[in-house]
């Protein structure tokens, strides 16, 4: 099969449920998170690696009901407390196979600068030749 011929895999999604605390002033703080939703087919494509921050529950709903647009039922979005926390949408570009994943390694807080250090995996390789 040709490069060009190869089956493309669909951009993947997460998102990423941050709760916010107070913290110190100056010292970066960890924040507690959870992973609210996950996949590899999502109706919101991006040309490359993208976050959203959504602080609103208007936004969120459009947002989570995008994500879910080629599914049929569509799933409910989840509740989400607002007054206390924010959701963070992060995705990647189409990749040539299945396999990739966004690992979420940390979420940390200074002042108003919320951090996001994530990474993208790729697939184990593996060797093709047959004996």
């Amino acid at each position: 099969m040709s490069r060009n011929s190869t089956p493309r895999g669909r951009g993947f999604f997460w998102l990423l449920w941050a709760v916010i605390f107070a913290v110190g002033a100056c010292a970066a703080s960890k924040v507690k998170y959870s992973i609210i939703d996950q996949g590899v087919h999502s109706g919101k494509q991006s040309p490359s690696l993208r976050f959203e921050v959504v602080d609103r529950e208007a936004l969120f709903e459009a947002l989570f009901t995008e994500i879910h647009s080629g599914r049929l039922p569509p799933p409910s979005p989840p509740k989400i407390d607002f007054e206390k926390s924010l959701v963070v949408f992060v995705s990647t570009e189409e990749k040539p196979s299945a396999g990739y994943r966004i690992v979420v390694d940390e979420v940390t807080r200074d002042d108003e600068t919320l951090r996001v250090k994530i990474r993208v995996e790729a697939p184990p390789r593996t060797n093709s030749r047959r004996p």
